[in-house]
């Protein structure tokens, strides 16, 4: 067992596994309601419906970046407007908004999620996707050592 990972260690090391970082990644039709995936730390998830909570918006050409902030790990952005699209109340494309929730997006046709340092996602037309974040871990030890002082 423990050669076996050490193999399957120097694989990876090497690139010699058929998934290589930076690969194109397509969602697939026969996906179901709650599968997964995440293209760094973004999340992706597929939903049935939008949250009744959320807001609808007109989405404007910085809609297409799907993470607030100007960051370069903030660059996931979607080829194409062709949505409908909503957001949390407390919304806000301020590097400050530290919430775990993002918008939610339905596809009205196939569409690509790109970001220069992952590989690009491809959602095909009809899905409806909860984007939502990992923690911030600065943000978070900020807040603790507020709380602490």
């Amino acid at each position: 067992m423990i050669q076996e990972l050490i193999d399957f260690s120097r694989k990876l090391i090497n690139g010699d596994l058929p998934v290589k970082a930076g690969q194109e990644f397509r969602i697939s039709e026969a996906s179901s309601i709650g599968d997964f995936v995440w293209q760094g730390d973004l999340k992706l998830t597929i939903i049935q419906d939008f949250n009744p909570e959320y807001t609808k918006i007109e989405p404007k050409e910085i809609d297409k970046q799907m993470v607030p902030g100007s960051t370069i790990g903030s660059k996931h952005c979607l080829d194409h407007l062709d949505v409908e699209y909503r957001v949390p109340k407390n919304w806000s494309r301020n590097d400050s908004y530290d919430d775990l929730n993002g918008p939610q997006v339905k596809f009205l046709s196939e569409n690509r999620l790109n970001h220069n340092q992952h590989g690009p996602i491809i959602i095909p037309a009809g899905f409806i996707i909860d984007f939502s974040y990992q923690k911030n871990l600065d943000i978070e030890t900020q807040k603790d050592i507020r709380a602490r002082d």
